[in-house]
């Protein structure tokens, strides 16, 4: 990755009340630096509205498939396709130093399950502040039909959120509580 490709971007992190940067949107924290590389401009997470929770991410199928625009002119034309019960490690076209303290969750975007019948594999993926490789999504095809997915398309979304570190303490036994080892439906659907 050549220092040519970096472009610094803020990303907007929840807690202090000031005003954002985008209009009429008012953020719960002032929003941060954080430092990504991208060989394309259009694979900068960006909002798609100014109420947007997430950031919409696009789908890198040149990188995916390892090619380049040298050999695909008309990228846009470029499309992949999963076939029902078939698993893909999609690449998202961008590499993100996260905060120290801070995590980006992916997820998938709404319109992808919902139309395309593509979910994540690992329900949300996790990317920590010390990675710095090409972030990526692991799609499975939940549906009947082949799913298509051009170079291009918005196929999940992200968010910064802050981790909290942990600290467990071994001890004999935990407390009582009503529930107590009720789990999996324990509670019923009323």
């Amino acid at each position: 990755m050549t220092t040519e490709s970096k472009t610094i971007v803020t990303l907007p992190m929840y807690g202090q009340d000031c005003q954002g940067s985008r209009r009429g949107y008012r953020y719960y924290k002032r929003p941060i630096q954080a430092n990504i590389q991208v060989d394309d401009e259009m694979f900068i997470p960006q909002y798609k509205t100014d109420g947007s929770a997430c950031l919409d991410c696009r789908a890198d199928v040149l990188g995916t498939l390892g090619a380049t625009k040298k050999e695909y002119p008309r990228p846009e034309k470029c499309t992949i396709s999963i076939a029902p019960e078939q698993m893909l490690i999609l690449n998202l076209g961008f590499r993100v130093a996260v905060p120290k303290g801070y995590v980006m969750n992916l997820y998938i975007r709404s319109g992808t399950a919902a139309n395309n019948h593509l979910v994540l594999a690992n329900s949300v993926g996790k990317i920590d502040s010390d990675y710095r490789g090409i972030v990526k999504a692991i799609l499975v095809n939940i549906g009947a039909y082949s799913a298509v997915i051009k170079h291009g398309d918005r196929i999940a979304q992200c968010e910064i959120v802050p981790v909290y570190p942990v600290n467990f303490t071994r001890v004999p036994s935990l407390d009582d509580t009503e529930r107590g080892e009720g789990g999996l439906g324990s509670t019923g659907t009323d």
